[in-house]
């Protein structure tokens, strides 16, 4: 919850911030690749180890201008099109054979903490799921800025 909107002073507008923060170095570029990802704030991680699987927790559409109000179906979606892009990238052969075996995607509740999706990875896996999500990625802004060089080809032809 905001910590300005105490019911007496209206809360001030939130807006995303790139800031530092330390996090472990084996999972440091899947942190920031999917920092990169609008509506996405990652909130927690850890690398793992060969006895532990590495995990991500991160908030999806949360408008924390209205009391952390979050879009559960916004956020069911994104995980559902977040493991379709690694199951695709198997059958594809983006990734290597077995790829759905070492990743698993779920929602959380925490009392008093609106749900935050999870993603763990097995250890030796990182570096897989992170050049997963960057092709993924990359293909994304191409094909936003295909549409918006478009929709601008389109309105010059109008003018």
């Amino acid at each position: 919850m905001n910590p300005h909107s105490d019911g007496i002073h209206p809360p001030h507008k939130q807006v995303p911030a790139k800031v530092t923060a330390y996090v472990d170095a084996g999972i440091k570029e899947l942190v920031e690749l999917l920092n990169a990802i609008p509506n996405i704030c990652t909130i927690e991680s850890c690398e793992g180890s060969d006895k532990h699987w590495a995990f991500v927790s991160l908030d999806y559409g949360v408008d924390y201008t209205n009391s952390d109000k979050v879009d559960l179906c916004a956020l069911v979606s994104f995980a559902n099109n977040l493991w379709d892009i690694i199951k695709d990238s198997e059958l594809n052969g983006i990734s290597v054979a077995g790829i759905t075996d070492v990743v698993t995607i779920s929602i959380e509740w925490h009392p008093r903490c609106h749900p935050s999706l999870i993603i763990m990875v097995e250890h030796h896996y990182i570096k897989q799921l992170v050049n997963i999500l960057h092709l993924w990625h990359n293909e994304h802004i191409l094909n936003k800025q295909q549409s918006m060089s478009q929709n601008l080809e389109v309105s010059h032809l109008e003018l």
